[in-house]
């Protein structure tokens, strides 16, 4: 699109990403100013939350080749001893995740096992993304319409600088939902972006200015939209001068994803949580061997690069990564090279000021349950409270109310 043909150019993919950060709240004007008067803020904990969305296959992430049911369960496509990437005399990583496993040999990544609803599970795509979005076994049912990491930035946000969170998407995820709603949205540095035509810039820029000064006569709607307004001109500038793609990571979406992440980090030190939703689709219903290993392949090279990133700019020992799926996949293939929706899953959290190792008791392989799937031993909302409370250090039962922390981070 030429800029004659608009004073001001913005695709949807662009005004849903801006529409994200202006209307979620966000004030990088405020918020840069107060670090310049306040001096630097202490170091905060960050987050980066992973969503594996789709279902990812755990019993092949994490195989228990040292386990005869999962090859008698999983003729057509178990993973081979001689190829899994070995953990112990039990357990291995996917073939495709040699970083991750060198990471967890050096104690840095965390592999909980079985974890799932703790009570009947449901196996919809869109009533597991909301229960895990929640934090909560009902979801987003009833009263509660906000998600654990809103919660988690309504209880260590800085009201003073309201920039904690951010979703790598079109729009804030429902995960960031909370009462103050700190938390903004945009796909890509570019996202946001506003192009004036030539000499047009200053005049049009102080016509958006005045737009979002507020008037006697405003609606409470009409105030809320002005102050988004009013807001968009510094986020889109900030997002627009963020670094592009690092040459070090891979050019895929993950990589481009991670590098986005790693910026955010190193240009805000008010941004504590981040949420990317990988580019990947882990509803591995057929063809799961090679489309699973492409995923974890693709997944092992830029979460590697992100990390050597994190450590360059000296971030890792403040961050720590959690993948997260909605739940896992059937024990037994569907006879077409695939798996169907499951329940019990093995997740893993990475970081730096993670204590490496096996946290929860595996699920068995032999007592199943009525559906022939897995019974969870481990309730999803003890891994969110365990980086709530113990590492981003909120009380787990305002964030997660029944979720039981674990002792998980070195001090």
């Amino acid at each position: 699109m030429k800029s004659t043909q608009h004073p001001i150019l913005m695709n949807r993919r662009t005004f849903l990403g801006l529409g994200g950060m202006t209307l979620a709240s966000l004030c990088l004007g405020s918020c840069q100013l107060s670090k310049v008067k306040g001096g630097t803020p202490p170091i905060r904990p960050r987050l980066v939350v992973l969503e594996m969305n789709g279902g990812n296959d755990g019993l092949n992430t994490v195989v228990p080749f040292g386990a005869g049911a999962y090859y008698d369960l999983r003729k057509r496509i178990a993973i081979a001893p001689g190829k899994v990437q070995r953990l112990d005399s039990m357990w291995g990583l996917h073939p495709a995740l040699p970083r991750l496993a060198d990471r967890f040999r050096s104690n840095q990544v965390a592999v909980f096992h079985g974890v799932g609803h703790s009570s009947e599970p449901d196996l919809s795509h869109f009533a597991m993304q909301d229960v895990w979005r929640a934090g909560l076994p009902q979801g987003f049912r009833g009263e509660n319409q906000t998600g654990w990491l809103g919660r988690l930035l309504d209880v260590i946000g800085d009201p003073q600088a309201p920039f904690g969170g951010f979703s790598l998407a079109p729009a804030v995820s429902p995960m960031l939902r909370g009462v103050h709603d700190y938390a903004g949205a945009a796909e890509y540095p570019g996202a946001g972006r506003l192009q004036f035509p030539a000499g047009l810039d200053d005049l049009l820029r102080n016509a958006l200015h005045n737009l979002g000064m507020p008037t006697k006569a405003d609606s409470t709607l009409m105030q809320a939209a002005r102050q988004g307004l009013a807001r968009s001109l510094p986020i889109a500038d900030f997002m627009n001068n963020l670094e592009r793609l690092d040459k070090t990571y891979p050019k895929t979406d993950t990589g481009y994803s991670l590098s986005f992440a790693a910026r955010l980090l190193a240009k805000n030190d008010w941004i504590q949580v981040i949420h990317v939703p990988l580019p990947l689709d882990f509803d591995t219903h057929v063809e799961q061997p090679e489309r699973q290993e492409a995923n974890l392949s693709d997944l092992d090279a830029a979460l590697e690069a992100f990390l050597q990133d994190l450590e360059n700019q000296h971030l890792a020992d403040q961050t720590v990564i959690l993948a997260t799926s909605e739940f896992g996949r059937r024990v037994r293939d569907n006879g077409g090279s695939g798996t169907d929706h499951g329940t019990a899953n093995s997740l893993f959290m990475v970081g730096k000021k993670v204590k490496g190792g096996f946290y929860g008791t595996p699920p068995s392989l032999t007592r199943l349950d009525a559906n022939d799937n897995l019974v969870a031993t481990m309730s999803f909302q003890d891994v969110l409270a365990t980086v709530a409370e113990g590492w981003m250090g909120a009380p787990a039962s305002e964030v997660v109310p029944g979720g039981k922390p674990l002792p998980v981070f070195r001090a």
